[in-house]
């Protein structure tokens, strides 16, 4: 089993563990070349591991197989036993990027309660007018074939019925899940009991956590530990629309990524239209100017300031 992990900053000591499934595809590659520069300063940052599953936990034969988003709930188990001092583990999608500012997460998330962020509840936006901004933008910029009136406007409730599920209080995204190795266990289990051909929709595993996870104690963590991209460029930045699907080959689209970044921890570009291409691109925070400098930023910060009273504050002549 070893064979399918790619493990980083992962010691006999380590306790805290990121772990991804990157399974067929490019997804490893382009975790490799999107995602893990951010996630390697964090795991460096904080003292905390990387494992990257590569390969499915499971044979394709077996009745209960299903697809790398719903490995995601195998890969707690079968990590831990591969690495016994392995205490608590953050499941994150593939596509996040990490701010250089981020806390960590497992301070945030207390042990005995799967951790998660909600969609609904604390949301940076209202969700309504986030929702037919982004409709709208698609389907003005992307594609007229984009449904004005789509499933995206459909209420969590909703999404709970069309899987045949009763609606719960709240509503996630899977993108970002933090337990203790005494959860993965009934993860596992869900897993198993959960055949193919019982799913409506086997892409998507997301609605059926939902249900799952809040059958259990669970922790909502603040939105900053999950910021959607989707959510944020069409609220804060909606001129990059006009890319179409060049986006990620745009300045403006990186500086709009790292301004994001310095106000959120992890940064998820979910989704299969063109925005999420945003995360396609070398991001780096070591270059020039002040939005390239969280190192400085932070250390400012941290000064103890005596504020100066010095009168009106001008530019000085040619600034």
């Amino acid at each position: 089993m070893l064979n399918n992990f790619a493990s980083f900053n992962l010691t006999q000591d380590t306790t805290q563990v990121l772990v991804t499934t990157a399974i067929g595809g490019n997804y490893f590659d382009d975790w490799s070349n999107f995602s893990s520069g951010s996630w390697l300063a964090y795991a460096h940052r904080h003292g905390i591991g990387i494992v990257v599953v590569r390969d499915d936990l499971i044979s394709p034969e077996k009745k209960e197989y299903k697809n790398g988003s719903w490995q995601k709930m195998l890969a707690p188990l079968y990590i831990a036993e591969a690495f016994p001092s392995l205490e608590r583990f953050c499941l994150l999608d593939t596509d996040i990027i990490i701010s250089p500012f981020a806390s960590n997460i497992f301070d945030d998330a207390p042990v005995g309660k799967f951790s998660v962020v909600s969609q609904q509840s604390n949301a940076a936006f209202s969700l309504r007018e986030v929702k037919r901004k982004i409709a709208y933008f698609r389907h003005n910029f992307y594609s007229s074939n984009y449904p004005l009136d789509g499933f995206i406007h459909a209420s969590f409730a909703d999404e709970f019925r069309a899987q045949g599920l009763a609606p719960q209080a709240d509503f996630f995204c899977a993108g970002v899940i933090v337990l203790d190795r005494a959860h993965a266990a009934t993860l596992a289990k869900w897993f198993f009991d959960s055949e193919a051909k019982t799913i409506p929709d086997v892409a998507w595993e997301q609605t059926y956590l939902n249900y799952w996870i809040q059958q259990e104690p669970v922790h909502w963590l603040p939105y900053e530990y999950q910021a959607l991209w989707n959510y944020e460029m069409a609220w804060n930045h909606p001129y990059l629309y006009r890319h179409g699907r060049d986006i990620s080959h745009h300045e403006d689209t990186r500086n709009a990524v790292k301004a994001t970044l310095w106000n959120n921890h992890f940064l998820h570009f979910a989704g299969s239209w063109f925005e999420s291409d945003a995360w396609k691109m070398s991001l780096s925070f070591h270059g020039e100017g002040p939005l390239d400098s969280p190192d400085e930023f932070e250390s400012y910060r941290q000064q103890k300031i005596e504020p100066r009273n010095m009168g009106k504050v001008l530019p000085a002549a040619g600034e």
